[in-house]
């Protein structure tokens, strides 16, 4: 392969240059402009596409670190800007204050693969050093600027910070499967004061605009306790006892399609206090709303929490990151950073096919049959609805469902079903369609049909309740029409949280008869790597399971549920 890096100047307008590596990554900047640049990842047929500001150039009072602007994947808008407005620090009782910092002002780091210009840097995988790496704090290199870093399946955006005696490490990590992985550290030169215990805040200010602005919704999850908040007025939010596991979502309630903001374990480890006051802020987006408007060093939202509805509207999210150095380690450095995972059901793959096509019902009625093929493609467990809406000709026509399944990676679910057309029913064309999604939002994932035709039909007005009963459908789908997400199977076994991690993660799982159960972790090799759980399960009862990372190299790992009658799998990715 061959990357193509575009440098715009003032006198030369567009020069191009054709660089042989084995990269796929397109990248056009200008080092001095707003945006920085441009990326297609990979290059040709890229499933990312952004544009980026680096942090001299990037928006805020303050700066804002490594800025993302026009976030797309698959063609699908996901941010309409990304970055990270305020930064701040505190120190114990007795030590130095505190301060609010900045993070425009740019530090050189170690980076081969430098392009003209100076500024962008297209690294060799694992190259890549700042402060944070070195542990030695100062000055580790000579490139100023955005490094790039191409691992199979990732794409890696470093820049290094200094604010003070303070050295900061920003990164963004993209998934070729549509996960991002907003990373930050904090670490120090050698210092009076950096020497004492402090603690450090960042907050990512996450302006998603998931197809398109407006239409955004965003939910607050306890899966410890299976419970879910919508959020409809601008509040601040805490995930209180870390091993309750709470996460977030923003979606388009018109598509459904949005994404789950999920804390790191690092995260977790330090708690709101006065000063840092909320681990995330749901507010109703405005131009003028780049940071807190405060030139105090406690964060202060007070001015942009008007109680406007959230609700529909366009909003943004607020995330804090935070880390605790000990005294006498000025060098400490800290990864922080959510895990931003695709929330929507383009990980199920529909198909709605009619047998023996074309259809054509009688005068008198009749029946057809149809082929409805649900298929997990992703790596997570996906809980949905299915239904069914026929559209008569003179407009009106029956719904069937929503029934609720929920299928492990690589399932399936597979029926062949028969649907009867009454007498009465008009005559003219119909439209079949099979749909997944969130049946109550009439939020529409996946969607899927086929039209049939009637010859002669009495449109009595009554003809509506003549179709096959919801009890018929049922039988033949053989599931439970429920709210609850049960696996056909007889078990659940849940996505792990957090996912990605570092260096611990926890699995929730159950079954619907009494057997014993065996939980076994593998690499990526097939080797066994752990033994996380063997016992009596009861039934329908939760049993939550740890997943230590802490002595493994980073990589995907499955975790595999064996029972008497049950067997499932879920993967996990430890990254350090």
């Amino acid at each position: 392969m061959r990357i193509s890096i575009y440098l715009f100047t003032a006198t030369l307008g567009l020069a191009l240059f054709a660089l042989p590596t084995s990269a796929q990554v397109d990248v056009t900047y200008s080092c001095n402009a707003t945006p920085t640049g441009s990326v297609e990842w990979p290059a040709g047929s890229p499933l990312w596409t952004f544009d980026f500001v680096r942090p001299s150039n990037s928006s805020g009072s303050d700066g804002s670190g490594l800025e993302l602007r026009d976030v797309y994947y698959n063609g699908a808008l996901v941010f309409k800007r990304a970055h990270t407005p305020i930064l701040n620090v505190e120190y114990d009782p007795g030590g130095c204050g505190c301060f609010r910092d900045w993070s425009f002002s740019e530090v050189a780091m170690v980076a081969d693969g430098v392009q003209t210009g100076g500024c962008i840097a297209l690294a060799t995988p694992g190259t890549v050093e700042t402060t944070c790496d070195t542990g030695v704090g100062g000055t580790p290199g000579s490139f100023t600027g955005v490094a790039f870093e191409e691992y199979p399946g990732e794409l890696v955006l470093t820049t290094h910070m200094s604010a003070g005696w303070y050295r900061y490490r920003m990164k963004w990590h993209f998934y070729d499967d549509g996960r991002i992985w907003p990373e930050y550290s904090f670490a120090a030169d050698s210092a009076t004061c950096t020497s004492q215990t402090h603690r450090h805040h960042v907050y990512w200010r996450f302006d998603f605009d998931i197809d398109g602005a407006g239409n955004d919704a965003a939910t607050e999850y306890n899966p410890f306790q299976s419970t879910s908040t919508p959020i409809t007025i601008e509040d601040d939010r805490t995930w209180g006892n870390g091993t309750d596991g709470i996460y977030w979502s923003v979606n388009d309630t018109q598509t459904g399609n949005g994404y789950q903001i999920i804390p790191s374990a690092a995260d977790l480890l330090l708690p709101i206090d006065p000063f840092s006051k909320a681990d995330a802020y749901i507010l109703r987006y405005s131009a003028s709303e780049i940071d807190d408007g405060s030139s105090g060093c406690a964060i202060n939202f007070d001015s942009e929490m008007n109680g406007q509805s959230v609700d529909g509207q366009d909003l943004v999210f607020w995330y804090r990151s935070s880390a605790s150095h000990t005294g006498g380690n000025p060098f400490e450095c800290d990864i922080v950073g959510p895990t931003l995972i695709p929330d929507n059901a383009s990980a199920l793959d529909l198909s709605c096919t009619p047998v023996d096509p074309p259809i054509g019902i009688p005068a008198g009625g009749g029946n057809y049959r149809f082929v409805v093929d649900v298929t997990n493609t992703g790596t997570a467990v996906e809980a949905f609805d299915l239904w069914f809406d026929i559209a008569a000709p003179s407009g009106g026509g029956p719904t069937k469902g929503p029934f609720t399944i929920s299928l492990n990676p690589g399932q399936s679910f597979v029926r062949t079903i028969r649907q009867k057309v009454p007498a009465g029913a008009p005559a003219g064309a119909y439209t079949h369609t099979c749909n997944v999604g969130n049946f109550a939002t009439s939020a529409v994932v996946a969607t899927d049909g086929f039209g049939f035709t009637k010859t002669f039909g009495l449109d009595s007005g009554t003809w509506e309740t003549d179709w096959s009963t919801h009890s018929e459908i049922e039988a033949e789908l053989d599931i439970e029409s429920s709210s609850t997400a049960e696996l056909v199977d007889g078990f659940v076994l849940e996505r792990a949280y957090p996912n990605p991690f570092n260096p611990s993660t926890t699995v929730r799982f159950k079954v619907s008869a009494a057997q014993n159960v065996v939980l076994t972790l593998y690499d990526a090799l097939g080797r066994q790597v752990a033994d996380l759980f063997d016992g009596y399960l009861e039934a329908n009862r939760f049993e939550t399971v740890r997943v230590d990372g802490s002595e493994l190299p980073s990589g995907t790992y499955t975790v595999r549920m064996e029972g008497e009658t049950v067997q499932g799998t879920t993967r996990v990715v430890l990254i350090k």
